[in-house]
């Protein structure tokens, strides 16, 4: 789903515009398949949340009526009330609202699931400009096992994490220039074409 950003939270904005935001962002991430809207075959929605210049992710398993949050930057002081609940618990009355809409089968018990920070065995609570990449990450990674089970890709040593978010940065810069929704991804292709006729010395003077 489109992101949750705290202009929807602490915008000023009346519940009636609330819920249109919110529809709206739902019915564009179904903009090429309108069928899915109603959500009733899929298990996993995602729900990428921004506030405070950072992002995490808000995880609902409508198959085992489960709520999850994914951050990189919990630690042992982390709480749901303390740093989730008011962002959290208008996403899942937005939700809830939206699920009776559609008539979905989880539409009320999703109110009463207790959400659940997991806890990581790779924080980086340091990295503070990666967030948004660690997100896209996890939405990637998690297809809703146990959380002791689950393997997410990161490791703990410096070196190799730098790598792996390298790595990760180039190939999440290319979905998002080359997706069909950028204008401009023709142009961009074009220049990745032209941009590679130089030689290679020529390149890196370019970069």
């Amino acid at each position: 789903m489109n992101c949750i950003t705290k202009d929807i939270c602490h915008g000023g904005l009346t519940w009636e515009q609330q819920c249109e935001i919110f529809d709206a962002q739902i019915a564009f991430s179904f903009s090429n398949n309108t069928r899915g809207s109603n959500l009733k075959n899929i298990d996993l929605v995602f729900f990428p949340i921004l506030v405070v210049e950072y992002f995490y992710v808000v995880v609902f398993n409508l198959k085992k009526t489960a709520i999850n949050i994914l951050n990189n930057n919990r630690d042992e002081a982390t709480s749901y009330a303390a740093d989730y609940k008011d962002i959290c618990d208008l996403l899942i009355t937005l939700f809830s609202r939206y699920l009776e809409g559609v008539g979905h089968k989880k539409r009320h018990v999703v109110t009463t699931a207790v959400p659940y920070i997991p806890k990581f065995k790779c924080t980086t609570k340091k990295n503070i400009q990666d967030f948004g990449i660690f997100s896209i990450h996890h939405m990637e990674m998690y297809m809703g096992e146990p959380f002791s089970k689950w393997d997410y890709g990161l490791v703990e040593k410096l070196e190799k994490q730098n790598l792996l978010l390298l790595r990760l940065r180039v190939k999440f810069a290319d979905k998002i220039l080359l997706h069909e929704i950028n204008v401009l991804a023709r142009k961009v292709m074009l220049d990745f074409e032209e941009f590679h006729k130089y030689l290679t010395v020529s390149r890196k003077e370019i970069i």
